[in-house]
């Protein structure tokens, strides 16, 4: 079976076909059975400078200060759950049709790579 490596994220995070093409950690990281320090620590080891790393383990670690950005802004601003975070966002109309939103659920909206995804999380309780 192969594994997931590190130092070819940066190749592999955007390929939906590459089963290990992310880490499939972000349930772990989310439920707080693996913290970001031990995420940061595994995934550099013993270089203490992280432009020595790898450009995969750097985009990896890049990709978790983004999460922990999006925490930090989801706990410290709870307004922004329903508002969008760029002011030129806010102004976006949403369509609340509920039978779209049934399509989009089933993975049947005629958009392939969405529908792919869909059924993926539907069968695996995971996606890309």
């Amino acid at each position: 079976m192969q594994e997931f490596d590190f130092d070819q994220y940066d190749e592999t995070r955007n390929g939906l076909g590459v089963d290990y093409g992310t880490s499939r950690l972000s349930p772990y990281v989310r439920f707080g059975l693996i913290s970001i320090r031990q995420m940061y620590e595994w995934i550099c080891g013993d270089v203490e400078d992280v432009l020595l790393l790898s450009p995969g383990r750097q985009v990896y670690i890049s990709e978790l200060a983004w999460r922990e950005f999006w925490q930090h802004i989801n706990h410290y601003f709870p307004e922004m759950v329903d508002l969008e975070f760029q002011d030129k966002r806010r102004g976006i109309q949403r369509s609340h049709d509920g039978e779209l939103f049934a399509a989009w659920c089933e993975g049947r909206t005629g958009y392939p790579i969405v529908d792919a995804a869909m059924r993926q999380l539907k069968t695996e309780n995971w996606m890309h």
